[in-house]
């Protein structure tokens, strides 16, 4: 049975020692899942003070809070919600939010999601929302048929480096990824 993922992947550069702007991604995408009807259990945090791993909502909020106030550093904090309109939900029916300041000094958001779970429209405007929180370098949205494939979709994310843009023939059909349209034109030139 074919089961597509979809995901909007941006890449760029902003500051992560502006907490603020952390703080307003935090506030944003978690009134964002409410505006569609979907709760934020969990959060990922990783930076000054956490370790990177995923918390349960309510044993983090203050202590999130508190950090905010403080203007700790942050590198992640990513949101995730299970998507209602599936019967049996498990791990790989997901909505995922991420903010990410890799290793290689690279700002990156990934949101990932079922086919179904937002519209066109609606997905044009999450991405209008994301676009706010980075100086963007390059943008797609993706689909991933994940029924034939065991490589993880995020992996796209996590493997992108400045200048990659739009991922070669070859690891496509590795992937099973389809490009389903260019937010932005990669305008880095490839560094190797």
């Amino acid at each position: 049975m074919t089961k597509l993922r979809k995901a909007i992947f941006l890449a760029g550069h902003f500051d992560e020692k502006d907490t603020s702007m952390w703080e307003n991604w935090f506030r944003t995408i978690d009134n964002l899942f409410k505006e569609y009807g979907l709760s934020a259990h969990r959060i990922e945090v990783d930076g000054e003070g956490y370790t990177g791993r995923i918390y349960c909502r309510n044993r983090l909020l203050k202590r999130l809070d508190k950090s905010f106030k403080e203007k700790k550093f942050f590198e992640t904090i990513g949101l995730y919600s299970y998507d209602p309109k599936h019967k049996h939900v498990d791990n790989d029916d997901m909505i995922v939010f991420l903010r990410y300041f890799s290793v290689s000094k690279v700002g990156k958001i990934w949101c990932e999601f079922n086919e179904d779970t937002f519209s066109g429209e609606e997905i044009d405007k999450i991405i209008s929302v994301l676009e706010k929180f980075i100086d963007m370098t390059y943008g797609e949205l993706i689909q991933q048929d994940t029924s034939t494939n065991n490589i993880m979709f995020i992996g796209r994310m996590l493997n992108y480096h400045l200048g990659d843009g739009p991922t070669d023939e070859k690891r496509r059909k590795e992937m099973d990824l389809t490009t389903l349209k260019i937010i932005k034109e990669e305008s880095i030139p490839k560094q190797y």
